[in-house]
């Protein structure tokens, strides 16, 4: 029978922590709740917040490149005649219909 090729595991790194006792027991009391070790819950954590952060970041530069593809597009066709103040009145009354509207 030929052996299976597998992809590579990713290096492992050691970390060590300093906690707090209150968090480090906070921790604990999780592992415990979910059957889990330690190190399993902490592992898990981190890699939510590395996550959440990536999402975050991607997201940050999604609006970046909107905001510069409107005011490339305001500077190429102009503004149309709309006042900031009044575009932000605009945006605010949909924003308020949308809340009325998820209620």
């Amino acid at each position: 029978m030929p052996h299976l090729a597998t992809a590579p595991k990713p290096q492992k790194e050691r970390l060590s922590l300093v906690l707090d006792f209150d968090k480090k027991q906070a921790l604990t009391e999780i592992a415990q709740k979910q059957n889990r070790s330690l190190n399993f819950v902490v592992l898990e954590m981190i890699e939510k917040s590395l996550q959440e952060a990536q999402e975050e970041a991607e997201y940050q530069s999604y609006i970046k490149n909107r905001v510069m593809r409107a005011y490339n597009e305001m500077k190429e066709n102009g503004s149309q005649g709309v006042s900031s103040a009044k575009a932000k009145e605009i945006v605010m009354q949909r924003v308020r219909e949308r809340l009325e509207n998820n209620k």
